[in-house]
């Protein structure tokens, strides 16, 4: 089985990308002296965030070659420009789902952020969870020399 491979690197990139991203975000919503509202937000959707993003990573990490330049194209192509053309379009950004917890739970106005926070924490979750499990499947039928 190569499933705790999947899962080791998936831990390890949490581990390494939390501490670096949630640290300074959540430290920005509290030196904005909104009150405990926008920080508990702040937090549950950077850490939702986390988990998706390093989720689908490890995907392209398994699935394709220089997944560093796809990774990065995906964050700025699709995340940053394509997924602000409409709302239909933003159901496939993890953003959209982010922004959503924040909008919900504090009332601020953010673009196409309109779920609940339950959808917009369970589906980021779930489509984590589907990445892990097609990459597990992937290294399962790689050869690795």
């Amino acid at each position: 089985d190569r499933w705790p491979i999947v899962v080791g690197a998936f831990l390890a990139a949490v581990s390494l990308t939390a501490p670096v991203t949630l640290i300074p975000v959540v430290a920005a919503a509290i030196l904005t002296g909104a009150g405990g509202g926008i920080v508990s937000a702040t937090l549950l959707a950077g850490v939702v965030a986390v988990v998706a993003y390093c989720a689908l990573f490890t995907l392209l990490g398994v699935w394709l070659k220089r997944f560093i330049v796809w990774g990065l194209a995906y964050i700025l192509i699709w995340e940053g420009f394509i997924a602000l053309g409409g709302a239909g379009v933003a159901r496939f950004a993890i953003r959209k789902y982010t922004r959503s917890i924040i909008v919900d739970r504090t009332g601020i106005d953010l673009d196409l952020a309109d779920f609940s926070t339950a959808t917009g924490v369970i589906v980021p979750l779930v489509v984590s969870v589907a990445a892990l499990l097609v990459a597990s499947w992937r290294l399962g039928r790689q050869d690795i020399d």
